[in-house]
């Protein structure tokens, strides 16, 4: 299943063993707190909004099947760093992170960024 979170946070265990959700798009979120779609396994694409500032601990623990999380700023300014919390996806294999701004995130100590395919939209490539 698919849905759209409008709010400005995501609590803790808001959407915890919710295991048919497939996709969530986020609008208006700044922060995801701990635990909040731990054990969805079955999800397997985000869409961040560009107000997102805070990924908390374990918000996305084994989610096994996670595979895109796209954030775009589709013209925005931002003010903050998008702060991803230490093991925020642990369980999580591999993931591509699609983005047009790179520069505005801080990667945790662990399970940071090696865990990712960073895609940078904006960056240029020569054949």
């Amino acid at each position: 299943s698919k849905i759209i979170v409008s709010a400005n946070e995501i609590g803790k265990n808001a959407f915890d063993s919710c295991f048919n959700l497939s996709d969530v798009k986020f609008q208006h979120v700044k922060a995801i707190h701990s635990e909040a779609f731990a054990n969805c396994r079955s999800l397997l694409n985000i869409d961040l909004p560009h107000e997102i500032c805070e990924i908390h601990t374990d918000a996305f623990r084994n989610c096994r099947g996670l595979k895109v999380m796209t954030f775009l700023s589709h013209g925005y300014y931002f003010d903050e760093t998008l702060k991803i919390s230490d093991n925020a996806f642990s369980g999580c294999d591999e993931i591509t992170f699609i983005t047009d701004c790179p520069y505005r995130i801080e990667w945790p100590n662990q399970l940071g960024a090696e865990l990712f395919t960073i895609i940078d939209i904006n960056a240029s490539t020569s054949d």
